[in-house]
């Protein structure tokens, strides 16, 4: 450990934490405790420091900006109070992006780090209703976010966000946009519907400095639904590497599920593991997996349940015969693959020739799911699915966190197969709980 790193959890480590509370009819003249708090989110923000944690008591606010940081150990709050509806629905005076809650010290190096924003409805704003830019491990929490004219959450040049259990739906472009070289986002547990464009859309954009490449991303957990009337994918990919997408729920989707490309990245999105997800488009979208530029190598697809109800496009569409490092078997898919990037369609068994496809097999939704029209994308019991995948060291359990294998091998898709069954939603660590039968 450098000095550096040293001296940083010690600071941590002598941290005097205090709550500090916000309210509706409060004064920022006031000291800011529950008996005499504070009037707005802004000057709370302000007023903090490493390990306080800031409780917005019921009431709409407006939003805020933040320039602060906390520390290793002892990151600042911003929370809802314990139970109570807290709505922000506006950016606020200090906020530079039209964005409701900011997180940035604007033309200036100094990275905001530290930071939990948690438990509040987020309204509005003609850009993002949260929208961190140049910070470090901040995590951004069990929000529900809506009514944006762009996207949802937001994020540029960030490393280490942990966007975990919000709701992002009804914005005008994408439900979370992690954008420019940021490395290592961990996106989990999140349920992203309803908006114009893309449920999570990642854009390494090399125009706009960095090395134009994000690495090490790790997106689970994912419930993603009727996103895409104006283009993008449940899950786009331009420029990122190195990165596991796994255990995703995506249905009802109007462009592709999964799209693996380069437009604005450094690089072809390459290196990366697609495994467990279960993926539907309607009849008007796209390819369930859609990688159609050259240069996308060492992309490997493994275990997912591919679907679409479009009449011309199906499963995986690739850019090429056999794009180097390309591995895609033990899937459960339907009778139409391309190679040259969803022009033209082979089958399976033309597919499988290839060199692909070796597990796969060709199942519809009525033979995998409990019930596929009614949204339940459990497995059925004895169906086409049990115990047909591999299993891989880097998946260990699925959606609702039950243990894989639960019998012979993994199952392909979202679910296993004997897994834990939640009567109020999932449970996952610290993730949000979703409805087990999908709405």
């Amino acid at each position: 450990m450098d000095l550096r790193a040293c001296a940083l959890l010690l600071a941590a480590a002598s941290v005097a934490a205090t709550d500090v509370h916000v309210a509706i009819g409060g004064d920022d003249a006031n000291p800011g405790t529950e008996g005499s708090p504070w009037a707005t989110i802004q000057h709370a923000v302000d007023s903090v420091g490493p390990g306080d944690r800031i409780l917005v008591h019921a009431g709409t606010y407006d939003g805020a900006r933040i320039e602060s940081s906390g520390l290793p150990g002892a990151p600042i709050t911003l929370t809802a109070g314990p139970g109570e509806a807290v709505s922000i629905e506006q950016p606020g005076s200090a906020c530079v992006h039209d964005s409701t809650v900011e997180l940035e010290t604007f033309d200036s190096p100094f990275i905001v780090s530290w930071w939990i924003v948690e438990g509040f409805e987020i309204v509005g704003g003609s850009r993002s209703g949260v929208d961190l830019r140049f910070t470090e491990d901040v995590v951004v929490r069990g929000n529900t976010v809506h009514g944006s004219g762009l996207t949802g959450i937001f994020t540029a040049f960030s490393d280490r966000p942990l966007i975990e259990g919000n709701e992002s739906f009804g914005n005008g472009e994408h439900g979370i946009y992690h954008s420019n070289s940021g490395d290592d986002p961990v996106i989990r547990g999140n349920r992203l519907h309803d908006n114009a464009a893309a449920g999570i859309h990642m854009n390494a954009d090399a125009s706009q400095g960095g090395d134009g490449i994000i690495t090490g991303a790790l997106v689970e957990k994912n419930v993603i639904h009727d996103n895409g009337t104006a283009g993008g994918a449940g899950i786009n990919l331009d420029g990122v590497s190195d990165s596991v997408f796994a255990n995703n729920l995506i249905y009802e989707e109007d462009a592709s599920g999964f799209a693996v490309f380069q437009q604005d990245g450094a690089v072809c999105s390459s290196d990366n593991l697609f495994a467990h997800n279960t993926v539907m488009t309607t009849d008007d979208g796209r390819w369930a997996f859609v990688m159609p530029d050259p240069g996308c190598t060492g992309n490997r697809v493994i275990d997912n349940v591919f679907w679409t109800d479009h009449f011309f496009r199906g499963s995986i569409a690739i850019w090429a015969a056999r794009p180097a490092g390309f591995e895609a078997h033990h899937n459960a898919v339907m009778d139409r693959f391309s190679i040259d990037g969803g022009d033209t369609v082979i089958d399976l068994a033309a597919w499988q020739a290839l060199g692909h496809g070796a597990g796969s097999f060709l199942a519809t939704p009525g033979e995998l799911f409990v019930d596929a029209a009614g949204g339940d994308f459990h497995l059925a019991s004895g169906g086409p699915a049990v115990d047909a995948g591999v299993t891989l060291a880097e998946v260990t359990e699925d959606l609702e966190g039950a243990p894989r294998p639960q019998g012979t091998a993994s199952d392909p898709g979202a679910y296993e197969a004997g897994g834990l069954l939640f009567a109020d939603g999932f449970e996952s660590g610290d993730t949000a709980a979703w409805s087990i039968t999908v709405p």
